[in-house]
């Protein structure tokens, strides 16, 4: 037990400013693209996988051309004709996710 006089410990600081400048090293090399945001070994599984299934989905916002149906629940976007998400939530088509977003523009 260490007794704080003046405030923090010295030792907290430390370990602080350290856990700090780590953080924003992390931070520095991902934005100088040192650092991928996707690691390659989990992509590889993950386009192995929409292959195997026939599954073709990505995380988006419902505005891609190429997006044929969409999951509001966990902003998914599928390439494929789909009713229901593998999240378990029902899908709407991209000209309906289109016609919400403009709805909501003009209120």
């Amino acid at each position: 037990y260490q007794r704080r006089v003046h405030g923090i410990s010295k030792q907290y600081k430390d370990v602080f400013l350290y856990e700090i400048e780590s953080a924003n090293k992390q931070v520095q090399d991902i934005l100088e693209g040192k650092v991928p945001l996707i690691d390659p070994k989990r992509k590889e599984q993950a386009e192995g996988s929409y292959q195997e299934t026939g599954v073709r989905c990505r995380v988006g916002t419902g505005a891609s051309k190429d997006c044929i149906s969409f999951c509001k629940s966990c902003s998914t976007e599928h390439l494929t004709a789909r009713t229901k998400c593998s999240c378990g939530s029902p899908t709407i088509t991209r000209e309906e996710h289109l016609s919400e977003l403009r709805a909501k523009l003009c209120e």
